[in-house]
């Protein structure tokens, strides 16, 4: 399967002009007609719109869609760091439904499970942007995916100045790997595999020893007692 993401436009493109996010119709299908050739393929299975552009039109974007459908160079569609409204928004101008939202989730930005336990709970913790978020995604089949799932190596690597959560988070981790005899990236892969809405890591490497550390992570099932003791470490506070 192939995917990709557009709408992120950096400082000096062209030169002289400021980083920006761009969903117009003429920059989505530039910026596809630009990623097709560089994959030197004639088809995306899906293409994400990368973070929400304020300025955007969904009349617009749903005929670049269109096009890009009817063209046969894009086959779905879907988002990217969006909440519930935005997908809603979006999709109330689509005839088809978006496929995907990735969003960044890992034990340490863990936004959208701290959202299912801190409601009315007074906590300065409740992530405001995942309020409804997750159980839109699920009720209307969008597929979760989460990007940054190993949260930057953060956990593997020095530790010395992070916080104490951080620092019991990772010695939990290891501790875990070694029960389970895996590695440190497959028990932080298998935390977000556990939860039932099935989302979809997106691994950040190329590096095949990485790869196949990630890969151990099908083969870990976590307990629920796992992992909320992760959770609770990485939180850094007991359940409310």
């Amino acid at each position: 399967m192939l995917q990709s993401k557009c709408g992120i436009r950096w400082a000096d493109d062209p030169p002289g002009t400021p980083q920006r996010f761009d969903f117009s119709r003429d920059h989505i299908l530039e910026s596809v007609d630009a990623i097709l050739g560089r994959l030197r393929t004639d088809r995306l299975d899906i293409l994400l719109l990368h973070r929400p552009d304020p300025l955007w039109e969904g009349e617009e974007i749903a005929d670049a869609f269109e096009k890009l459908r009817l063209s046969g160079k894009v086959r779905y569609f879907g988002v990217s760091n969006q909440n519930r409204f935005q997908i809603e928004y979006l999709q109330s101008f689509l005839p088809d439904p978006l496929v995907a939202d990735q969003v960044e989730m890992s034990l340490l930005h863990h936004g959208f499970a701290e959202v299912s336990v801190s409601f009315n709970q007074n906590s300065p913790r409740y992530p405001d942007g995942w309020e409804g978020t997750m159980e839109y995604c699920r009720m209307k089949g969008v597929l979760l995916q989460a990007w940054s799932p190993l949260a930057q190596g953060v956990l593997m690597g020095n530790l010395d100045a992070q916080p104490d959560n951080i620092k019991k988070s990772a010695a939990l981790v290891q501790q875990y790997a070694q029960l389970h005899e895996t590695t440190a990236e497959a028990i932080l892969l298998a935390w977000i595999l556990k939860h039932p809405a099935q989302i979809q890591p997106v691994l950040g490497t190329t590096r095949p020893d990485r790869l196949r550390a990630c890969a151990k992570a099908l083969s870990v099932s976590l307990s629920r007692e796992e992992w909320y003791s992760l959770f609770a470490a990485a939180r850094g506070a007991p359940m409310p």
